[in-house]
């Protein structure tokens, strides 16, 4: 019960704005490696042609 307790503390003290402005980053972070992994995968496939 006590690491139960811990842990509803921890989440009532968590910021959402905080939670959401990592989600975004995250996501952001994700999309723009995802970007460039398909781009370079473009061009190895240009080259080979």
């Amino acid at each position: 019960m006590f690491h139960l307790h811990v842990w509803e503390s921890v989440a009532n003290n968590l910021i959402y704005s905080d939670l959401i402005r990592l989600f975004i980053y995250l996501r952001i972070v994700e999309t723009a490696v995802s970007e460039t992994a398909v781009s370079e995968l473009c061009i190895i496939a240009m080259r080979k042609d």
